[in-house]
């Protein structure tokens, strides 16, 4: 496995097995262009209305920044293969052994990406919560707790609401208000279940905590 293959994935806190990227040193600061493969990550262009993979140019070489002998910076540059639009995207990279081995054990410290206001992150799996549970990763990731927590609360509403219309169960309340959000969830959930079942007994607590 190449450099290029673990930049291309989410980050993963274990170390992965890539081949050797470095064949010396870098000094603290010191630079070089290292051929690793195309890094590529899945984005919504807002452009070409559809989610594309953006990539490094096929001839394209990543950046790598030395900061210790178990530690790099590395910066690239993605482009949507229909509009050319861009994304520069910046790793700090980890390594269990040292950087310069012909074997090198990799992970990810962390990753951020300098979003365009007509690229979003990529709808995915979970649709138009993607974005929200990416921001709330990233908040958790540069220690700001509470504003992961504010995304995952937006997450448990949208849904809570959105299952309540698809199946057609009055949230408002006599006085022609929506109902209290702990009366919701739990007529909501006594129909659906969208709680899980190891949270069931104390639903509106987690959203309280939230």
């Amino acid at each position: 496995m190449r450099l290029s293959d673990v930049l291309s994935k989410e980050p993963n806190l274990e170390f992965q097995q890539v081949d050797g990227f470095l064949k010396k040193k870098l000094p603290c600061g010191g630079q070089q262009r290292l051929d690793v493969g195309v890094v590529c990550r899945a984005f919504y262009c807002k452009n070409c209305g559809s989610d594309l993979t953006f990539s490094m140019g096929d001839r394209a070489k990543i950046a790598c920044i030395g900061v210790t002998n178990y530690l790099v910076s590395i910066d690239c540059v993605l482009k949507c293969p229909r509009c050319a639009t861009t994304v520069p995207i910046w790793y700090l990279v980890e390594s269990r052994n040292e950087v310069t081995d012909t074997t090198v054990w990799v992970r990810i410290l962390k990753r951020t990406e300098k979003l365009p206001e007509n690229v979003s992150i990529s709808h995915g799996a979970y649709g138009k919560y993607t974005e929200y549970l990416d921001k709330a990763d990233r908040a958790f990731s540069d220690g700001l707790g509470a504003g992961a927590i504010v995304y995952l609360r937006e997450i448990m509403e949208g849904i809570t609401y959105q299952v309540a219309q698809n199946e057609n169960i009055n949230l408002i309340g006599q006085k022609g208000k929506r109902r209290p959000f702990k009366q919701s969830l739990e007529e909501v959930d006594k129909k659906c279940h969208i709680i899980p079942k190891e949270f069931s007994e104390k639903g509106y607590r987690l959203f309280s905590e939230l």
